[in-house]
């Protein structure tokens, strides 16, 4: 707002905005502008006694109490969202449009109930604002208010029903414990609020829905962060990681990523360098404990590289984000390319307990190995004579048992279902062919060692056999051929990070 709290901060201060009224060198423009940014910045940092000089003094002939600023939004929007109760009453009885919206159509109400602030939702309450006004994703103020929330007993207190707001019914209740009803409430908040109109524009996610206003990367508008207080944050993050399930939903799957994001914008550019060092270090921390928890668990450890890696994205796009977090980026890429080693150790660990049964011993073509070649050496050993098999038997369908045996298929689909998992959470696609690469590496290598150090697979018998078995991995490569779909400059690489291959 003014670009966000912290110019507002620093922005030009009049210690004397009736001498500007008064100053008979500046045109009438020149002093409109001046002392209605003066009103502006008053309104969005508090400043009662400014405020109140300026709409009790000269200077109210030059401002208009509903007009917005470059962004859009109104000084009643900005002492709203802030929590300034004072400013918000001065405005009030000033006569200013309760029902004022932003650019993006949200209300000084919505702005209250968003962040609770419980005696500014009273205020314009009571002085007339609409709780039917919508946003411009047609959400109105009672959205923004949880059931059996501090804010939904005080209005119902106060004699307010704004849809259901208030106490709920006990008929919602039943198999919920309080604390976990609770929870669950503020879970879909969270949610909500992550994908209000603030949200959505850090990715659109459908191409079809109505235009919407722009990200801005390089400032943060009052709607592109998610305002909290520091005794909330332990909760907060306990629901967007602690206890974050893995998601399939488009809407969903970035959750965590966006939920930090817009928190550190506001700690940045609102509250102070503290508070943003306290949100990464302590989201850093959780992140840790559940990759640490869920080593083995691909899913949830795909999961996490997905967020991981959009934070990251996120933080060296915003301009003051950049330089605020250069140690939590650092920290950020050593947990991505931890969770790649991790992705990688555990395909391969399922891959290893079939590797012998399934491309070593496995038989493309059954009793190859007793064909006797041409010339070949029968020193310190005697070949048995070979049985020849009835017709019958010889081409018969294999049985369910032999079907059931391991085979070059169940490789493949260790490999597909590893490539399903990270193509599910939207694994960067440079990362997810760099770890194809290092399975079929480590096949290649494997597989090698072992026929070097058992003597049995040193025939030719044995060679051909094996060469059917990876042929069949070459044809699921050439089927699965990923072409990485990042392209800059010509090369293909991450513009995120490069994941170097583990040793």
């Amino acid at each position: 707002m003014l670009q966000a709290q912290a110019q507002h901060h620093g922005g030009q201060a009049f210690d004397d905005v009736d001498a500007v009224a008064g100053d008979a060198k500046l045109s009438e423009e020149e002093k409109r502008s001046m002392l209605q940014k003066a009103l502006n910045m008053a309104s969005s940092n508090g400043d009662i006694a400014q405020v109140s000089k300026i709409l009790g003094g000269k200077a109210k002939a030059f401002v208009d109490v509903n007009a917005p600023d470059e962004d859009g939004t109104p000084p009643l929007i900005y002492a709203s969202c802030f929590g300034h109760e004072s400013v918000v009453q001065a405005l009030v009885e000033a006569g200013v449009d309760v029902d004022k919206q932003d650019r993006n159509q949200w209300s000084a109400l919505m702005w209250a109930m968003t962040n609770r602030h419980k005696g500014i939702a009273k205020i314009l309450l009571d002085n007339g604002a609409s709780p039917e006004a919508k946003t411009s994703s047609g959400r109105t103020a009672f959205d923004f208010v949880p059931p059996d929330s501090d804010m939904s007993f005080y209005l119902h207190d106060n004699g307010y029903a704004i849809g259901s707001a208030g106490v709920t019914d006990d008929f919602y209740n039943p198999g919920f414990s309080q604390d976990r009803f609770e929870e669950e409430m503020a879970e879909n908040e969270i949610r909500r609020r992550m994908m209000m109109d603030s949200a959505r524009d850090l990715e659109p996610l459908d191409e079809f829905e109505e235009e919407q206003q722009e990200f801005d990367w390089n400032r943060c508008l009052h709607d592109q962060m998610f305002v909290f207080q520091e005794s909330e944050l332990d909760r907060i993050l306990d629901i967007i990681i602690t206890n974050m399930r893995p998601q399939r939903s488009p809407s969903q799957k970035p959750v965590p990523a966006n939920m930090i994001f817009l928190s550190a914008r506001y700690a940045h550019y609102h509250a102070s360098h503290e508070l943003l060092d306290k949100l990464l270090s302590t989201a850093q921390d959780k992140i840790n404990d559940i990759v640490e928890q869920y080593q083995w668990d691909m899913t949830i450890l795909a999961f996490w590289m997905s967020n991981a890696t959009l934070l990251l994205h996120y933080l060296r796009k915003d301009a003051g984000l950049l330089e605020a977090t250069t140690e939590f980026q650092a920290q950020l890429s050593e947990l991505i390319n931890e969770i790649f080693i991790l992705i990688v150790r555990d395909a391969e660990r399922r891959m290893d307990k079939v590797l012998d049964s399934a491309m070593l011993d496995h038989e493309t073509i059954p009793g190859l190995e007793d064909v006797t070649f041409q010339h070949e050496w029968k020193l310190f050993k005697r070949k048995k004579e070979v049985k020849v098999e009835p017709l019958e038997k010889r081409f018969r369908p294999p049985s369910p048992k032999q079907r059931a045996k391991p085979a070059p298929r169940n490789v493949t689909s260790l490999l597909s279902s590893t490539l399903f998992v990270l193509d599910l959470y939207d694994i960067h696609s440079v990362i997810t062919s760099q770890i194809i690469s290092q399975l079929l590496y480590w096949l290649g290598a494997e597989l090698f060692n072992r026929v070097m150090n058992n003597r049995k697979y040193l025939a030719r018998t044995k060679a051909m056999q094996i060469r059917m078995n990876v042929s069949v991995l070459e044809d699921w490569a050439r089927a699965n051929d990923r072409k990485p779909e990042h392209y800059e400059y010509g090369e293909t690489h991450a513009s995120v990070l490069l994941v170097s291959r583990p040793g």
